[in-house]
């Protein structure tokens, strides 16, 4: 994923999930929005791409307090 579905903006490739070894975590800073793309972290396959739970300044801030 390379691109916001919401706005079109660059993606910025943040890694596994520290929740999940099958989801992949992108982010937009222009929409505040983390997206997750989900599959198989053995395979690399791909089932599809959601927005998260999160907003990407929520994670931001947890890191930052971890």
């Amino acid at each position: 994923m390379k691109f916001c579905l919401e706005c079109g903006e660059g993606l910025e490739f943040l890694g596994l999930s520290e929740w999940s070894t099958g989801i992949w975590l992108y982010g937009c800073k222009q929409c505040d929005i983390l997206w997750e793309r989900h599959g198989c972290s053995i395979s690399g396959s791909t089932t599809g791409y959601e927005k998260s739970f999160q907003k990407l300044s929520e994670l931001e801030k947890y890191k930052q307090n971890k």
